[in-house]
């Protein structure tokens, strides 16, 4: 890729907005200022935000030297927030570096050599866009073979493994302390989402201590991906050419992937097993984790959606309902087994 000189951008008429809601506006002077000091050139086409990002606003910014992804949170980083970042960027690092056998992001540098870019409150990394579009529905075992793939990549990947692995369930109480806090708060409802959360507390709350009492994590073996799904591949010419969207990788277990992906249902988890192993070995144990993981990732979501996710009330409404039914449904099927 050409990188070009730095200069400091024309404001002119630009500051005009490229995106706005109720919680953040992009100018299109921002994203200019970005590509000027990621050495990329002047923006060319309207700025375009792909939609679907939950915490991200990830941009297709077209300019003279190619198309690239302007990732963009609202939001200034703090030290995990760094710590996550130089993982995700090690991850893909790795992968661009070995014959991964799918396409991923290779972050950028930018003119003081850092991987992001702090500006107005915002925090920006920026990618060439991946060749590839959007794959819509994709075979489980499609995705299921791309995952083993992935796993099996990154067992020689070890930079940034903690030095403490948890070795229960919320084995610091961070996620009891925080549903704690929901039941005090939420003791007087002031709509709907919040009488929604007032009334599922007690299940989740149970679906907690049942965790938390009867199931062992399995032991934290490799970087995982942490968000494995149809949204965050890339296909080309009818097949997966591409995996996106590392922002939620952290160090965990093969059955931390395999619980998002199958929804914690035992006919996915049998079917999807089988093609695994054609790809990459996977222990009993790890296999029989798979629905207490799903569990614990729906309590953290359901919390993480109400609390934080900057969506209106109505969307968290929807999403929130969503995800507690298909918590009920994988209790049901844990609790039968």
């Amino acid at each position: 890729m050409n990188r070009v000189t730095y200069n400091e951008p024309e404001i002119g008429d630009s500051n005009r907005v490229v995106y706005q809601n109720e919680n953040v506006n992009f100018t299109y002077v921002e994203l200019q200022t970005v590509a000027d000091r990621f050495g990329i050139g002047k923006i060319t086409e309207e700025p375009t935000l792909e939609e679907g990002g939950l915490v991200n606003y990830n941009f297709v910014v077209k300019t003279g030297s190619g198309t690239y992804m302007v990732r963009a949170k609202n939001s200034e980083l703090g030290t995990w927030e760094k710590d996550k970042m130089k993982l995700e960027h090690a991850v893909t690092d790795h992968l661009n570096n070995t014959d991964f056998p799918y396409q991923v992001p290779s972050f950028l540098s930018d003119i003081s050599g850092e991987r992001h870019l702090e500006l107005s409150g915002k925090v920006y990394e920026v990618y060439e866009r991946l060749p590839g579009e959007d794959c819509g529905p994709v075979e489980k075992l499609e995705l299921t073979k791309a995952m083993a793939r992935y796993h099996k990549a990154m067992e020689q990947f070890s930079e940034h493994k903690p030095e403490h692995i948890q070795g229960l369930y919320d084995e610091r109480g961070w996620l009891y302390e925080r549903y704690l806090e929901l039941e005090g708060r939420l003791t007087s409802p002031q709509n709907e989402l919040d009488q929604f959360m007032a009334d599922s507390l007690p299940y989740l709350m149970e679906c907690y201590r049942k965790l938390t009492e009867e199931a062992v994590p399995t032991q934290v073996s490799l970087a995982i991906h942490n968000d494995f799904s149809e949204d965050n591949v890339l296909c080309s010419d009818g097949s997966i050419s591409g995996i996106i969207d590392f922002g939620n990788v952290r160090w965990g277990s093969k059955s931390q992937d395999l619980a998002r992906l199958t929804k914690g249902e035992p006919s996915e988890v049998d079917n999807l097993i089988e093609e695994y192993r054609k790809h990459n070995p996977i222990s009993d144990e790890e296999v029989a984790n798979i629905v207490p993981e799903y569990v614990f990732g729906c309590l953290h979501a359901i919390r993480w959606m109400y609390d934080e996710m900057e969506k209106g009330n109505g969307r968290k409404l929807g999403m929130i309902k969503g995800r507690v039914g298909k918590l009920r449904q994988s209790m049901d099927n844990w609790n039968s087994n």
